[in-house]
């Protein structure tokens, strides 16, 4: 999906949302707080260990902060609107690159960033205190990550070599929550929620942004291409890889009901 196609989506998702508050209706508005655990996991492989191993990851694992918007239908259908930031947590090995007789122990980390956009599909259950619901919605997703090198040991460089993976086409990809809103007083809400979220990133470009031992980094970005022929005159264009986002987790936060309907009494 190309960058004006996806503009277009997201404006008319927006229009149709607020457009909808215009309508009789319960309108809900949640801030959130949560972490995410890694799903859907790929395996990453330390091909320059001298006893190589396979390692689970995912760039979904992280801090999630969450505003939501709701606007119900009625008392068990509605639609919302969540912006999401994921912080992520590294995640990474380490490995020696040398013998046993002259170690040099190298620790990489991959760390993830990603804002969120989740239209999505709400039914509610409502009952006198506790209000059980479940969400389904589409991920639209602007993520990066940076890869991050360390040395210890016998010629090891001081402080780090990072990269920046960033760019191309915002990934797409699934959300779906169970959660129970218990009932407050002045129409708040206690809201927790479980939620499982499902997609993978590709970037378009890296870029060197720190050097080991304080040295001038790369200043220009190398594009990532899904596909290339050899004897490529761009001689500094990669191939792309596709990175894990997925998370699994728990978010916590209130709920302030501005409507009429049952949700909140």
């Amino acid at each position: 999906m190309n960058h004006k196609k996806l503009i277009l989506s997201i404006i008319c998702v927006c229009i149709v949302f607020f457009n909808v508050l215009a309508q009789k209706g319960d309108f809900l508005l949640s801030t959130d707080i949560g972490y995410g655990f890694p799903s859907g996991e790929q395996d990453l492989v330390p091909f320059y260990s001298n006893s190589p191993h396979i390692i689970p990851y995912s760039l979904g694992k992280g801090i999630n902060f969450t505003v939501v918007g709701d606007y119900m239908f009625s008392d068990c259908i509605g639609a919302g609107l969540d912006l999401n930031m994921l912080i992520g947590v590294p995640t990474g090995y380490t490995y020696s690159a040398n013998s046993s007789k002259d170690p040099l122990n190298v620790k990489n980390s991959y760390t993830g960033f990603m804002f969120g956009i989740t239209p999505n599909l709400i039914f509610c259950f409502p009952g006198s205190r506790f209000n059980p619901y479940a969400r389904f919605g589409l991920v639209i997703g602007f993520a990066e990550y940076t890869l991050s090198s360390s040395e210890s040991g016998n010629n090891a460089q001081t402080g780090q070599d990072v990269w920046l993976y960033s760019g191309n086409d915002p990934s797409i990809g699934w959300y779906a929550a169970l959660g129970i809103r218990l009932q407050l007083k002045n129409k708040r809400m206690l809201n927790i929620e479980l939620f499982d979220r499902d997609l993978t990133y590709a970037p378009g470009s890296e870029s060197n942004i720190e050097a080991f031992n304080g040295g001038k980094t790369n200043s220009n970005s190398i594009p990532l291409v899904y596909s290339y022929t050899r004897g490529n005159s761009a001689s500094n264009v990669q191939l792309t890889s596709v990175m894990p986002f997925g998370s699994a987790g728990i978010k916590v936060g209130m709920t302030f009901d501005f409507g009429t309907l049952k949700l909140a009494r």
